[in-house]
C-alpha cells in the first residue's frame, strides 16, 4: 500500500521543522521538497517513523521497501574524526542502464557494483565467507595474496589455488595449485610454510610442477614432474621426449607410440620391475652396453632340488617347424604353441582352441545418443616364452655329451 502521510524532519542549526505529505504515493521530487538538507554539521539527523510500504518510483509497492530503478548506496567515511562523505559512488544495486555503466552484452543486466578501490565482502551467520578485492581476485573463506596485476585469482579455503592470466592471449596460462601464489614481483611464492604443487596450461599442454617445504612468502622453486605435451607425449621427469641426452621417462605418441627410459648414468640400471605380493617376480636391467630381462631364479626361492632326466627323449618330442605369419606373410622359424605345451608346459601360456568376450562398438555415439555397445567372441591366444626351453636343451646337450664321451671311451 501507498504511504498516507510520511513526516520527515530537517536540521536547522538545532532547531527540527517538519513536513507532511498528505497523498496517495510519495515521489522523489516531493521527498525533495519536504525535506530540508541544509543540516548543520554540529547537528544529528533524526530517523523518520514510517509505517506500510515504501515505493521508490512505484506507487503499489507489496514489500517494505521497492525501488524500481538502480539503487545507490554511499558509505558514509569517518576520516580521522571527521564526518566526511567519500565523492565516489559507494555500492550500487540495479541493472548497466540505470546506472550509467557498461552492462557488456547487454546493459540491461543486473549490477552489484563498487566504484572506490575497495573490497566487497560477502558474510553469513556474522562471518566473512566471501571477498573480492579491489584488484578483482576472490577469496572463499580466505583473504586473497597480494597477486601479480597480470593475473587473476580465485583462493579457496586454507590454500586453494585457481588462476590465469586477466587478458586473454595466446601464451594466456591456467593454474590450479595447492599453497602458492604469484607475487607483485612475478615470482612464484608459498602461502603457507609447507610443500606446495600446481598443474598448469599454456600453449595447449598441461604440466605437473612439485616443490618441497619452503616458509611463508618465499620463492617456490619447481620440479617438473610430468608434462602432458600438445603432441600427446606424456612425460616424467622431463619436458621433452627422452633420449640419450634427456634423462626420464615417457609414451610417445607418435606412430612409433614407444615408452622411452633414460638414465642419467651408464651403469647397471634397473629400468623395471614386476612385483606382485610374492615380491619380485622379474625386472629388466641395462648397463652400459646391454639389456637384461631377468625372471625369478635366486636359490633362496626354491626347494627340493633335483638333476633333470630324460632331457634328450622330451627334446625328441619338439616339433620345430617353419611357419607363415597369416598377418604379413613373413615366414620364421619356431614352435605350435599347444605343441611345445605338451612337452614344456611352463614355457606357454593360455589354452589351447580358448576364447573370451570381447566388448565392441555396434554404433558410434552421437551428440545426443551414447554409443551402442555389444559382445562378441574372440580367440583367446596362446603365448610363448622360447626361453623356458633352455634348460632343457641345455641338458639335452649334456646328455649327448655324455655319451660321445662314452662312445669314445671304448
Amino acid at each position: 500500500m501507498a504511504i498516507d502521510t510520511i513526516k520527515s524532519t530537517a536540521v536547522l542549526d538545532g532547531a527540527i521543522a517538519t513536513a507532511d505529505i498528505a497523498d496517495d504515493a510519495v515521489t522523489a521530487d516531493k521527498l525533495a521538497n519536504a525535506i530540508n538538507t541544509s543540516i548543520a554539521a554540529k547537528s544529528p539527523l533524526a530517523s523518520p517513523a514510517f509505517t506500510g510500504n515504501v515505493g521508490i518510483n512505484n506507487g503499489s509497492p507489496t514489500q517494505r521497501l521497492e525501488a524500481n530503478g538502480n539503487a545507490q548506496f554511499n558509505a558514509y567515511d569517518n576520516v580521522s574524526g571527521g564526518n566526511g562523505y567519500y565523492t565516489t559512488k559507494g555500492m550500487q544495486i540495479g541493472n548497466a542502464f540505470d546506472a550509467g555503466l557498461s552492462g557488456g552484452d547487454d546493459d540491461r543486466n543486473a549490477i552489484l557494483w563498487n566504484e572506490r578501490g575497495t573490497s566487497l565482502l560477502f558474510a553469513t551467520n556474522n562471518l566473512e565467507r566471501m571477498r573480492i578485492n579491489a584488484s578483482g581476485n576472490m577469496g572463499l573463506g580466505v583473504t586473497p595474496e597480494a597477486w601479480l596485476d597480470s593475473q587473476t585469482a580465485l583462493q579457496v579455503g586454507g590454500t586453494g589455488v585457481i588462476t590465469s592470466s586477466t587478458t586473454a592471449a595466446a601464451g594466456s596460462d591456467t593454474h590450479y595449485g595447492q599453497n602458492l601464489y604469484l607475487n607483485t614481483s612475478g615470482a612464484w611464492a608459498y602461502q603457507v610454510t609447507d610443500q606446495a604443487s600446481v598443474m598448469s596450461q599454456n600453449d595447449g599442454q598441461f604440466r605437473f610442477r612439485i616443490a618441497a617445504s619452503g616458509t611463508a612468502d618465499a620463492a617456490i622453486s619447481w620440479t617438473t614432474a610430468m608434462t602432458i605435451a600438445n603432441s600427446g607425449h606424456v612425460l616424467f621427469g622431463c619436458t621433452s621426449v627422452p633420449s640419450s641426452s634427456v634423462h626420464g621417462a615417457g609414451f610417445v605418441a607418435d606412430n612409433s607410440h614407444e615408452l622411452r627410459l633414460s638414465a642419467s648414468g651408464t651403469g647397471n640400471t634397473t629400468r623395471l620391475r614386476f612385483l606382485n605380493p610374492n615380491n619380485e617376480v622379474g625386472s629388466i636391467r641395462t648397463s652400459g652396453t646391454a639389456t637384461a630381462f631377468n625372471t625369478s631364479s635366486d636359490y633362496r626361492l626354491k626347494t627340493d632340488v633335483q638333476p633333470m632326466t630324460g632331457a634328450t627323449d622330451r627334446v625328441k618330442l619338439l616339433k620345430p617347424c617353419n611357419f607363415e605369419w597369416i598377418v604379413d606373410g613373413t615366414r620364421v622359424d619356431g614352435f605350435l604353441a599347444h605343441e611345445a605345451q605338451e612337452v614344456v608346459p611352463e614355457a606357454v601360456s593360455g589354452t589351447k582352441d580358448a576364447m573370451m568376450d570381447e566388448e565392441y562398438e555396434v554404433t558410434p555415439a552421437t551428440e545426443t545418443e551414447e554409443a551402442v555397445m555389444g559382445t562378441r567372441s574372440v580367440p583367446d591366444l596362446q603365448g610363448i616364452d622360447q626361453s623356458k626351453l633352455v634348460p632343457l636343451l641345455v641338458k639335452t646337450i649334456q646328455e649327448l655329451e655324455a655319451r660321445i664321451t662314452a662312445l669314445e671311451d671304448a
